[in-house]
């Protein structure tokens, strides 16, 4: 949750640069969604809650996933034009491709 937090901080702010975040595990597992998920569309929320999990909305995009203390979490955050000096096309299966290379 802290992570989401500082993430959120640095997005709000339009001069923050560019950032790496990376972070391992979460003491507790938890549900994280995307800004635009739907709960009672993506998740059991009834079995999620029973067994203590959070469902934790971010501020940003991206798909639902279930995160615990074997996680790696990783955020890159920069502005369009940080992208385009590496070569890298604005568009989501393009900066995955190029994020894959970057950690192998």
């Amino acid at each position: 949750l802290e992570q989401l937090q500082l993430e959120e901080a640095i997005l709000r702010n339009a001069h923050a640069g560019c950032w790496l975040i990376t972070n391992i595990g979460t003491p507790s597992p938890a549900i994280v969604m995307g800004m635009s998920g739907k709960p009672e569309r993506l998740i059991n929320v009834d079995a999620a809650r029973t067994n203590g999990m959070d469902i934790i909305k971010r501020y940003s995009g991206g798909g639902t996933v279930v995160v615990d203390d074997t996680t790696l979490f990783t955020s890159i955050i920069g502005d369009e034009s940080w992208l385009r000096q590496w070569g890298v096309p604005l568009y989501p299966k393009d900066i995955m491709r190029w994020t894959e290379r970057l950690y192998k």
